[in-house]
Formats: structure tokens, sequence, C-alpha cells
């Protein structure tokens, strides 16, 4: 694994900003784990574009509950089949660590190339607005996270033990919708195991509220190659 100093930064910083929104996220991780051009066709979406205040958030969110360890399990899948073979990463994990000041700092791994490649991405997941805390921010400290800039994250639904739903909407429109191509989402959960079906109705649900098929999502597979760095992020 290349370290930090590498004249290969620039590359696992690129590989950083894939990870955000593998979590949606991703995320994430998440939990972030960002992914590009997720939305590319309406194909995704269950009839108009959501107005970003019908966005469903998640009630009474509970900060201390959040934190910890998720694993991104699905997200919004490119349609570009080459960009999502080369970005089609796996074993996405994401480290939420609640501060004194009742911020995240995020940290995240993720594999590729069958476990040769697993570096660790690191950044940090506010609120804005202490009365919408579910409405978050994420930034990575890399690089190109700084000139990739700060992007929204909204928590949807959780039930905190089990699963997460995270949304976000990188361009808008005059009359305050999220325009075709620029919404993402994804699923975080706390097991790497599959959720059972009362789970997975209330996730259909949340996506479709949010003018996302549930059907559009694509799993991300846990093969166990990046075990140790995961192990390194808590």
């Amino acid at each position: 694994m290349p370290s930090a100093g590498s004249p290969y930064g620039g590359v696992c910083s690129r590989r950083n900003k894939c990870l955000v929104f593998t979590l949606f996220l991703t995320v994430g991780a998440l939990i972030m784990l960002i992914n590009a051009g997720m939305f590319s066709s309406n194909v995704g979406f269950t009839g108009g574009v959501c107005n970003l205040d019908d966005i469903p958030l998640q009630q009474n969110f509970d900060k201390k509950k959040f934190a910890g360890n998720w694993y991104a399990t699905q997200t919004k899948g490119m349609e570009n089949k080459l960009l999502a073979t080369l970005l089609d990463f796996y074993d996405v994990k994401v480290n939420f660590i609640l501060k004194n000041d009742d911020q995240y700092d995020v940290k995240s791994v993720g594999g590729k190339f069958y476990g040769m490649w697993c570096p660790i991405g690191e950044g940090h997941l506010t609120s804005a607005d202490d009365n919408v805390p579910q409405r978050m921010q994420i930034l990575f400290d890399t690089p190109t996270g700084k000139k990739f800039g700060t992007k929204d994250v909204w928590l949807v639904k959780t039930d905190y033990t089990r699963y997460a739903v995270l949304y976000s909407c990188w361009d808008k429109t005059p009359d305050g919708r999220c325009a075709p191509g620029s919404a993402y989402a994804g699923v975080l959960q706390r097991s790497r195991d599959p959720l059972p079906e009362d789970a997975v109705t209330d996730i259909h649900a949340e996506l479709n509220d949010c003018c996302i098929s549930p059907k559009s999502l694509r799993k991300l597979k846990h093969e166990g190659y990046c075990k140790s760095t995961q192990d390194e992020i808590g």
C-alpha cells in the first residue's frame, strides 16, 4: 500500500473521493466514498424529480446512537459500465466518530483489485444547522477532497442498530428540486449480513419517497480482502 507521502498520493486522493458516495456515503461512507455520475438518467427515479423540501429526514436524530462503524452495502450505481467497473469498490466500512463539539470525524476504507488496494480516507461530517442535524455536509481531508468541496449528506432514515439510508443532491433547479443526474443515495448497515424483510421494506419505502427506485441500487461486495485495514479504523 502506498504511503501518504508516496508519488501515488494523488491516486489515493481520488480513491477517497470515490469512497464517500459508495455511502451514499457514499459514504461512507457511507460512510461515504464518493462516486461520480450515479444518476445519469431518469431510470433511477420513480416519477418526477423530488422537491428537496419533501425529502424525508430521520425524526429525533440521535447523533450518539448513530456514531460508530457502518458497512456500505448498497449504492445507486453508475449507468456508464466502464466507470462502474473502474470504481466498483468493495469491503467498504465507515466509522463516524462523534467529537465533543457534536460533529463527526469520519474514517473510511474500501478495497479494489482483490485487496491489494485498501487505503484509508479521513474527513469530517458536520451539521450547519443545529435545528436540522440530519442535514449534514461531508469534506475529506485530501487534496482532491478539498478541491472537490463540501457535499450534502442527509440522513433519511435509520434504526441505529441495523440500517441507515443516506441521500444527497449536488445540483438544484431554480424551483428547489434536485436536478436529474444530481441525486445520490446509499444504504449503510451495522452488519454485513442480509437484512430482514421488514428492514428491506422500510428502506425501499424511504428510497421511493426520495424519488429513487430501489431497483436502481447495486449491492457492494464484502469479501474480507480489506479486513486488516478495516480493523485500523475502529
